[in-house]
């Protein structure tokens, strides 16, 4: 257990005088074992499902009689309504409101998707609740678009989100003191769980727990999270993220059978749901190997590049490195001159890859759920196109040259294997196969970046979903491509979504709209435009290029690519 270190309190000794007695540190009172702090933007139309999450709150902490000595809760919360910005503890015995102390006097109004309002919020709040261990819960946002969507006046029925980096922003800020340091982020609102975010996260807590698919509108589960942590207040930082996992998974479907009432927003709301823990590492090196190990991947099917242990693992197995990778050149009918042509030859396997890949399908989702997990897709991938190890080789498609190739049975390439051995070291799971039942706690190395998954009954069962632990933005599939719009245009499909006019601040005064499931051509381009640089770093915004690429001429029977007018 870490402790932190004690941090003056710099406010009004009349302000002070309105804490309860439990907030401050004192010689006398060693600090709590947690503080658990939440920042729920709420000033959309999901105002009365964010208020059901912190009624569940405090039923859980006072059926445990949570001893606010051990376990604090404080949330910062903005309703729908001009001056109700509100900062309450909540307790045993229900809410008290700590707005004056918190953010001033008066009708106190802030936008959640400001940083500044973060960073006022945590430099607060920290001091005020010392503990052991700190977690921030967030609540309502949309994968890597954002957070904490907030109403607006001047544009229509926009709900603006708190762009990703922008959370960064006011971490790094406020733990420029080492003292207030957020040891678990936890992302309540859908896809949060994707490698964009924990990428962009990675440097500003040890641990991040969020779910890979749409979350229903009862959240997290509040009621039985806070009623295991008021119980057990000494639990380290990881058992806290799996019991939140796995409470979250037995609120809407205990996997072993049992089907406990709980209090429910809706009664008929969606059970298919899935979390992952995962630990980010000193300086977000966990997350970082990750992305390096994905982003060696990509190296390899746009250039073939390889790692250098890559080759030392091939060499050492007694392969011919040179003469592997020349196999997949050949001359460019145009200008004769040999390109790389893994792509064109394995594009089939990587739309096949993409698909087997979907977190959810129409069977098993209230709609349909286009976000690939990212492990799934790099070893279905690894399946389709190691012919040696995985069988009979797919043919690639018919307009392919093949008169100055191999035979199709000596196309075996053995790097993918390894690349993606390499890309599980890091991410800490080595599963041998995707089967029915995907997930298991076995499979966990303890090494990498992945702590825990937990999912539920129906996920188990399916066959055809397969959360690992992140998912990844990707392009939608030829069967969602709507020739009436071109490379310019938006998707026009809608998902049952919430808060579907969506958008994000770009500088001062420019907002770009996000559709409700980013059906959206360009999207990935806006990665960079809101702060992302999960794509600066890495392959992926060429490798999106390729893939449509690829698409276009599996499906579209030209042996040219599509370009942008």
């Amino acid at each position: 257990m870490r402790w932190k270190s004690r941090f003056a309190i710099a406010v009004m000794a009349a302000a002070l005088m309105t804490l309860p007695s439990t907030a401050l540190g004192t010689d006398e009172q060693p600090e709590r074992d947690w503080t658990v702090l939440m920042y729920f933007g709420a000033d959309n139309d999901l105002y009365q499902a964010t208020e059901f999450c912190v009624e569940q709150a405090l039923k859980g902490l006072n059926e445990a009689a949570a001893d606010g000595s051990k376990v604090a809760v404080v949330l910062l919360i903005d309703g729908p309504n001009n001056g109700d910005t509100r900062v309450y503890e909540l307790t045993k015995d229900g809410r008290t409101d700590l707005t004056s102390s918190a953010l001033g006097a008066g009708n106190v109004e802030r936008k959640m998707t400001d940083p500044q309002t973060m960073i006022e919020f945590l430099n607060w709040a920290m001091p005020a609740y010392p503990a052991g261990k700190t977690m921030l819960v967030l609540k309502n946002g949309h994968a890597w678009c954002g957070i904490c969507p907030d109403g607006t006046d001047n544009a229509g029925d926009e709900k603006i989100l708190m762009p990703i980096d922008d959370v960064r922003y006011a971490l790094e800020t406020v733990q420029t003191d080492p003292a207030l340091w957020v040891d678990v982020l936890a992302l309540d609102g859908d896809n949060m769980g994707s490698i964009e975010v924990a990428y962009e996260l990675r440097t500003v807590t040890s641990y991040f727990v969020a779910s890979q698919q749409q979350v229903p509108l009862e959240g997290l589960p509040y009621y039985l999270f806070m009623k295991d942590l008021a119980e057990t207040p000494a639990m380290d930082e990881k058992t806290a993220c799996i019991a939140m996992a796995d409470d979250y998974v037995k609120y809407y479907n205990n996997t072993k059978g049992s089907k406990p009432v709980y209090d429910k927003l809706l009664a008929n709301s969606q059970m298919y749901v899935t979390a992952a823990v995962f630990q980010m590492g000193a300086g977000g090196k966990k997350i970082a190997g990750v992305v390096d190990g994905f982003d060696a991947y990509l190296d390899y099917l746009l250039k073939g590049e390889l790692p250098d242990a890559v080759v030392a693992a091939a060499e050492a197995e007694g392969i011919d490195v040179g003469a592997k990778l020349d196999q997949w050149m050949y001359p460019d009918p145009t200008t004769g001159e040999d390109v790389w042509s893994w792509i064109p030859l394995n594009r089939n396997n990587i739309s096949s890859a993409r698909d087997c890949a979907l977190i959810g399908k129409i069977n098993d989702q209230q709609g349909y759920e286009w976000l690939p997990d990212a492990y799934t897709w790099l070893w279905s991938m690894s399946a389709l196109s190691n012919y040696e190890v995985y069988g009979d080789p797919i043919p690639p498609s018919e307009d392919v040259d093949l008169s100055d190739l191999p035979e199709l049975s000596e196309l075996k390439d053995p790097f993918v294997r390894l690349l993606l051995e390499d890309f599980m070291e890091a991410f800490g799971y080595a599963e041998p196969g995707i089967y029915r039942g995907v997930w298991r706690a076995e499979y966990l190395t303890g090494d990498g970046a992945l702590l825990w998954v937990s999912q539920s009954q129906i996920l188990d069962r399916s066959g055809n979903s397969f959360p690992h632990g992140l998912n990844i933005w990707f392009p939608p599939t030829w069967l969602q491509w709507d020739e009436d719009d071109e490379w310019t245009s938006l998707f026009t499909k809608e998902m049952t979504y919430a808060y579907s006019g969506i958008g994000v601040w770009l500088g001062t005064d420019v907002t770009v709209l996000m559709p409700a499931e980013y059906y959206c051509i360009d999207c990935p381009e806006m990665y960079q435009d809101i702060g992302l640089d999960f794509t600066s770093e890495t392959s992926w915004m060429d490798f999106f290029g390729v893939y449509y690429d690829s698409r276009w001429l599996i499906y579209g029977g030209d042996t040219g690519s599509r370009q942008k007018p």
